[in-house]
């Protein structure tokens, strides 16, 4: 699975790092990538599954890779004709506790 993952990422043109062990109870293990690339990718991933309410929990907005994954999930919609939900664009803090309370208020 994971290898499936990695050969996707690769053939669209990311560069991964994976953090083998630095993960959270929440999140696990998780890879870093180029986010012009994985932001427009994972939502248009989901797009095609037929997802509509997709949410996305940018970084500090003050910071140009939270701006660019915000943008990217922004592209995605727009080249597939949908309109984002202004409330499902939530900025975080890249802390966990923050991504705990606004899952809570989701799930």
């Amino acid at each position: 699975m994971i290898v499936e993952k990695t050969a996707l990422a690769t053939e669209s043109g990311c560069t991964l790092l994976r953090a083998v062990g630095f993960g959270s109870e929440l999140f696990g293990s998780f890879v870093l990538t180029s986010v012009n690339v994985t932001s427009p990718l994972a939502t248009k991933h989901l797009i095609e599954r037929g997802c509509r309410n997709i949410v996305h929990i940018s970084g500090d907005l003050s910071v140009e890779s939270g701006r660019e994954r915000l943008q990217g999930y922004r592209n995605a919609h727009k080249k597939a004709g949908l309109k984002v939900k202004e409330s499902n664009t939530i900025e975080g803090d890249h802390s966990e506790e923050t991504a705990k309370r606004i899952l809570e208020k989701f799930l």
